[in-house]
């Protein structure tokens, strides 16, 4: 979308006349320009939403033969679903994982492991890994494997 589009618009919108016949018209084309400007707005708020990409491909490659998987961009991470519920994501450059409230719990006693926290509040149930601690293969797949566990248990959405 190009942001100059929408200024020039809006240029041509103030120059039209404001006639009874138009005016329904003229307030149209002002709320298409507001929805336009409201789009452009959130395309930005998505680009500065980065996650480490090779991450999210490490994972994609992992769960790539496992069935009921999704993938959805959301809370400016990327994230995979398992039956519609979260299973596992990218926010950053970390890996987050949905655990339980008693794996959830032991994880956090690991290193390169702490709650998952973007709002000052941590999220109940969930962990985020620092790179660290998803360096191989092995190391992701298990905590795949710990997160599959849980969310395999709750119903499908």
């Amino acid at each position: 979308m190009n942001p100059k589009a929408v200024e020039t618009l809006e240029d041509c919108l103030k120059k039209l006349p404001l006639l009874p016949a138009r005016s329904t018209m003229h307030l149209t084309a002002k709320a298409a320009v507001a929805v336009y400007k409201a789009g452009v707005e959130n395309q930005r708020r998505e680009e500065d939403m980065a996650f480490d990409e090779s991450l999210a491909g490490c994972i994609r490659d992992a769960l790539a033969h496992k069935k009921n998987i999704e993938e959805k961009k959301m809370f400016g991470c990327v994230c995979f679903l398992l039956h519609g519920n979260l299973l596992v994501g990218v926010w950053k450059d970390r890996l987050i994982a949905r655990l339980g409230p008693d794996e959830g719990e032991a994880a956090l006693r690991e290193p390169h492991v702490r709650a998952f926290d973007i709002t000052g509040r941590p999220m109940r149930n969930w962990v985020a890994v620092e790179p660290e601690g998803v360096e191989d293969d092995d190391q992701l797949k298990a905590w795949i494997q710990r997160a599959t566990k849980f969310v395999g248990k709750l119903p499908k959405k």
